[in-house]
């Protein structure tokens, strides 16, 4: 089933999620290190900067950090991916497969 939030989450290790193509909607003032997130539409707010490890997502992927957003593993987004750094770079230098893609952030690497 789908993966939601109903409070803060704080997760100092990896966090590794499977929805099995439902959507994962953790959109609170969230605390990650490195997300794997594999489901529909995806959609992830991290107080700080956030990891996005191997991941493949059938819909959509957005993030939001207050922090760098980069990748350590190969994200394949079949929908439109959304990117917010609020001002702090993003590095998504992995062998990604994205559709589309619109980030805001200092310093964008795709």
């Amino acid at each position: 089933g789908a993966i939601t939030d109903n409070g803060n989450l704080t997760v100092t290790g990896g966090t590794t999620l499977n929805a099995n193509g439902n959507d994962i909607t953790l959109d609170d003032a969230n605390n990650f290190s490195t997300v794997v997130a594999n489901g529909a539409n995806v959609t992830l707010n991290d107080s700080n900067g956030i990891n996005l490890g191997a991941s493949t997502i059938t819909g959509t992927l957005g993030v939001n950090a207050n922090g760098a957003i980069t990748d350590s593993g190969n994200l394949n987004v079949t929908g439109g991916t959304t990117l917010n750094a609020n001002g702090n770079d993003i590095t998504l230098d992995d062998a990604n497969n994205f559709s589309t893609v619109a980030a805001n952030g200092a310093n964008v690497t795709l």
